[in-house]
């Protein structure tokens, strides 16, 4: 059977309410997510109780506030962003300061110099092509920087017997990182560029904790606290 998505809505201890996405379909777990615009889904199997899930949303019901709370705060999203100079970039839980400089040049180039992030940019331009640019640079920063962070906490996952998966950068706006056990691939977001580090490192470890258990159960969440304790820590950081 097809999955099938509804909206429900649930008044929580404070007395304000949640509207969920809930989607039915085959998945083992009840799973929660926040996505970036802020609205709430939730994913589980058909014969999962409508009023447990109910329960269940309501109980997270402070994890959501403060999830979306976080980002209400966070920096400005690229659809409110001109890319012009003054703007605010996150980059590894900092900001960067952006420097438009228009020029007689074929295409954007994008350096970072200390806390600037100069972006030298032919003067009929569009948003959307500096845009691209510096969605570029998010990229080749990722390309160098999250595959050291893999290769730092790969040995906790060595000695386990795990072998060195293969790494893929690539923009993802709803996830984190993504784990393929059967493939031995594990997949990054760019997004990643803009957390701090501690954030990226708990995802690492989260990604490379799946290829022991799949899912998101106890035993899951067991092994990624024998390499970071402080997780949960970690992962307040993320959006």
């Amino acid at each position: 059977m097809s999955e099938t998505t509804v909206l429900r809505t649930v008044t929580d201890a404070q007395g304000e309410n949640i509207v969920y996405e809930l989607t039915q379909k085959s998945v083992k777990n009840v799973n929660l997510r926040i996505r970036p615009d802020g609205s709430v889904a939730v994913s589980a199997s058909r014969r999962v109780a409508l009023a447990f899930l109910d329960d269940f949303v309501r109980s997270k019901a402070e994890f959501i506030r403060a999830a979306q709370k976080r980002l209400k705060e966070r920096p400005q999203g690229g659809a409110q962003r001109q890319y012009q100079s003054g703007e605010q970039l996150a980059f590894c839980g900092g900001k960067l300061t952006l420097c438009v400089t228009l020029r007689q040049t074929r295409q954007c180039i994008v350096r970072r110099v200390g806390q600037t992030l100069e972006l030298y940019a032919p003067a009929d331009s569009t948003q959307q092509q500096r845009a691209d640019a510096v969605e570029r640079w998010y990229r080749r920063e990722a390309a160098a920087y999250l595959p050291a962070l893999c290769r730092r906490w790969y040995p906790a996952f060595q000695e386990k017997g795990i072998a060195y998966p293969q790494i893929r950068i690539r923009k993802m706006t709803s996830r984190w990182g993504v784990c393929q056990p059967k493939n031995g691939v594990i997949t990054l977001s760019t997004m990643l560029m803009q957390v701090p580090e501690a954030a990226a490192e708990y995802v690492v470890v989260h990604e490379f904790s799946h290829f022991l258990v799949p899912d998101h159960s106890e035993r899951f969440y067991a092994v990624v606290a024998s390499v970071l304790p402080d997780w949960k820590e970690r992962k307040a950081m993320l959006w």
